[in-house]
């Protein structure tokens, strides 16, 4: 009777063990994952800090989130599925400024100042270039151009060849990049670190990026370079 206690007690603390596993490993994949958008709202007349001004993130005409800036005219909004979205700034008494195709990249920051006019204004509305991300070095591939790849095997460690800071000894083979040991480049599918086989077809991808400098902390020490890759999802067929 007592040994049979025993066992319960001892399934039940693995079963909650496992839980806590489970969810702890999910929440730092949705976290990695992520990309994030800030920067500062200004009068477009004078230059000056919009404080308190409201900024929203659209996706396909929904609201996905949304800031209000501070008392300096600084917003910032965290936790962004990577995509590219439509922003809109507002502020008491002003038109507001729409900026569309912004584009969010995982690990990385999107620094998106936006100046907003006064009433006598038309709405602005701006279709900005790929903005840089913030203190991260590194390229991003076109998932079209992924797609035309001519690859024995759907391997993402390939398709990071087709950039000129990395080599791969073979195809299939290992990856250095910066000249650094294969071992110090790591390679994450939303938001999940890959170890052994990086099989994804080019099809399934909806970004691909290779960070080679200022690698956000999350990712721990990152001597080499990081492959971030993330899956297309229902908005992205």
């Amino acid at each position: 009777m007592v040994h049979t206690q025993l066992q319960h007690r001892a399934a039940r603390t693995l079963l909650q063990l496992l839980i806590m596993v489970f969810t702890f490993s999910s929440t730092a994949a949705l976290a990695v994952a992520s990309g994030e958008i800030k920067g500062t709202v200004n009068e477009k007349e004078t230059g000056e800090a919009l404080p308190f001004a409201t900024v929203t993130v659209m996706n396909n005409g929904a609201q996905v989130a949304a800031s209000v800036a501070d008392e300096n005219g600084r917003y910032r909004i965290k936790a962004l599925d990577p995509g590219t979205y439509t922003v809109e700034a507002r502020y008491v008494g002003k038109m507001p400024t729409i900026m569309k195709g912004v584009q969010v990249n995982a690990g990385t920051v999107t620094m998106l100042n936006i100046e907003i006019g006064n009433m006598a204004f038309a709405p602005i509305v701006i279709t900005p270039s790929m903005v840089r991300p913030d203190e991260t070095a590194g390229e991003h591939i076109d998932p079209k151009v992924i797609e035309r790849v001519p690859t024995r095997t759907p391997d993402v460690k390939q398709y990071a060849a087709l950039l000129p800071q990395v080599y791969q000894s073979e195809p299939g083979g290992d990856l250095y990049i910066r000249g650094a040991r294969k071992e110090a480049t790591q390679i994450y599918i939303d938001g999940v670190k890959v170890i052994g086989s990086s099989n994804l077809p080019g099809g399934c991808i909806n970004q691909f990026s290779v960070l080679t400098g200022g690698i956000p902390a999350e990712y721990g020490d990152v001597s080499g370079g990081l492959i971030l890759v993330t899956t297309k999802g229902y908005f992205n067929h």
